[in-house]
């Protein structure tokens, strides 16, 4: 069985913690997971074993163990819980998504859930990826989904020993968030190696923005994921239009913001975009720490998608399309080919030497899966 320990509170440096112990037969020892966010950000903060939960639930449902909880919890946040795994557990193994399977979840005791009149914060996970610009430009244009707060992860995208590289980015968001008259909120989390010890990260980062989105759920109503590029729609995946909605609870709303569309429709939304032509990141691979190493499969792809629609001269933090990365670059996992080849299909007429490259890159990517 998957034990969560009481989950405690504590202070230092100006900041507030919340931790928990999990334990299961599955795991060579026990692990403190934890996150911590600013103590000025009290007021938005839930801190609760719920937190907890979303990584906990696929973690147990991926070893096939029960999940014990020793602290009450909402009974509407274990029937969102419920709806998770009904889709989840018929989900297939893919190369992007971890087999799970249904178990039983047992709680010590559930309580009804307090509904508020008041009206509250909406946000978004922010990262200054290409997504996330996308996101927060389309809120400002709708009123409906008027932004309040963004929400930047340091444990995700960043690891937590990167702190060069997080100053950087922590010092661009909050230059975005001033310029918009957002107010940032930075999360701090060691969630992510706990994940990798069960599932994917590809397949598990959604739980884990819901575990963040939970925190915070005491100050917003609505948080948006960013969401994938419909290509991908049609395979399982951590971040998924059925799977988002249904983290959901009665107090707060989770969604996939730009759902339905293709990463290149969103390049094309964000090509004007002062803020995002001055602090884009894309980059994951940050190769000997570049804010963008314009040389990784991500750097690449956006690089080009840029160019296609004639803006990758205007995008201060972007570099400039080196063809010669093109020639050893392999895609994988195999979902990921569909993103090249819908910008195989929208390059301009000119770039007919990445057009090249590309399908030659596609080729022998698809090659080496063959003979795998």
């Amino acid at each position: 069985m998957v034990k969560l320990s009481r989950s405690r509170i504590s202070f230092r440096k100006g900041n507030i913690r919340l931790s928990a112990f999990v334990t299961s037969p599955s795991l060579d020892k026990k692990y403190e997971i934890w996150f911590e966010t600013e103590a000025s950000n009290r007021n938005l903060l839930s801190l609760g074993p719920e937190v907890f939960l979303p990584i906990l639930l696929f973690m147990s449902m991926r070893f096939k163990e029960e999940l014990i909880i020793e602290e009450s919890i909402s009974q509407d946040l274990l029937n969102s819980l419920y709806k998770v795994m009904k889709l989840t557990s018929s989900w297939p193994d893919t190369d992007s998504w971890s087999k799970l399977y249904p178990i039983n979840i047992a709680t010590s005791t559930t309580k009804a859930v307090s509904i508020r009149s008041v009206k509250k914060g909406k946000g978004a996970f922010f990262s200054l990826g290409l997504d996330s610009f996308y996101t927060l430009k389309k809120s400002e244009i709708r009123k409906s989904t008027r932004l309040t707060h963004l929400i930047l992860v340091h444990g995700f995208d960043i690891a937590l020993n990167d702190k060069k590289l997080f100053s950087v980015v922590l010092k661009n968001a909050k230059k975005v968030a001033k310029k918009t008259e957002k107010k940032l909120i930075v999360v701090k989390t060691n969630l992510k190696g706990f994940v990798q010890e069960a599932v994917r990260w590809d397949a598990g980062h959604g739980a884990a923005l819901a575990s963040v989105s939970y925190l915070l759920a005491k100050g917003l109503d609505v948080v948006a994921f960013n969401s994938e590029d419909a290509n991908l729609s049609y395979a399982p995946y951590g971040t998924h239009p059925d799977l988002d909605r249904l983290w959901s609870t009665k107090t707060l709303k989770i969604y996939s913001s730009g759902s339905g569309l293709k990463r290149s429709e969103k390049t094309f939304f964000i090509r004007d975009y002062k803020l995002a032509q001055d602090h884009l990141r894309v980059c994951y691979e940050n190769i000997g720490g570049a804010y963008n190493c314009s040389k990784c499969h991500k750097c690449l792809r956006t690089m080009l998608q840029l160019d296609s629609v004639g803006a990758l001269e205007n995008f201060k933090t972007m570099g400039r399309i080196p063809p010669y990365h093109l020639l050893n670059l392999l895609i994988e996992p195999k979902h990921r080919l569909f993103l090249w080849w819908d910008l195989l299909k929208n390059l301009p007429f000119p770039r007919l030497h990445a057009r090249w490259l590309i399908f030659k890159m596609l080729l022998r990517s698809y090659k080496k899966m063959l003979l795998s």
